[in-house]
C-alpha cells in the first residue's frame, strides 16, 4: 500500500533552498525552477526517506489544521506529481 512507502527526494541533479518561507527547487542542470507553497514545501522537506506517506499526512494535518481526508488526497497527489517530475522516489524501507 502506498501509505506505507517512504518518499525520498532525489538530490542528484537537484538543489533546493527555502527562501522567504517557500521552497525553491532547481532541477535538470538548472533548467527547471519549481516554487512550492508552504504546504508543498513542508511535504518536500518531510520527504527525506525517514517517514512514511501516512506519517507525512499526520504532520500536515497537525501543522496546517486540515482534515485527514483532504490532507491524504492532496499529499498523495503531490507526491505522485513529484515522482512524475523525477524529483522523488518511493522506497519500501526508511533511509537512514
Amino acid at each position: 500500500m502506498i501509505m506505507n512507502k517512504y518518499p525520498c527526494r532525489i538530490e542528484k541533479g537537484c538543489v533546493w533552498r527555502v527562501v522567504d518561507g517557500e521552497v525553491i527547487i532547481l532541477s535538470d542542470n538548472a533548467s527547471k525552477l519549481h516554487t512550492l507553497n508552504e504546504v508543498a514545501g513542508e511535504i518536500w522537506r518531510l520527504a527525506d526517506g525517514t517517514m512514511t506517506i501516512d506519517g507525512i499526512i499526520s504532520k500536515i494535518v497537525e501543522e496546517f489544521e486540515v482534515d485527514r481526508q483532504t490532507a491524504s488526497k492532496d499529499v498523495v497527489e503531490f507526491i505522485n506529481k513529484l515522482r512524475e517530475m523525477n524529483l522523488l522516489v518511493l522506497k519500501n524501507n526508511p533511509t537512514g
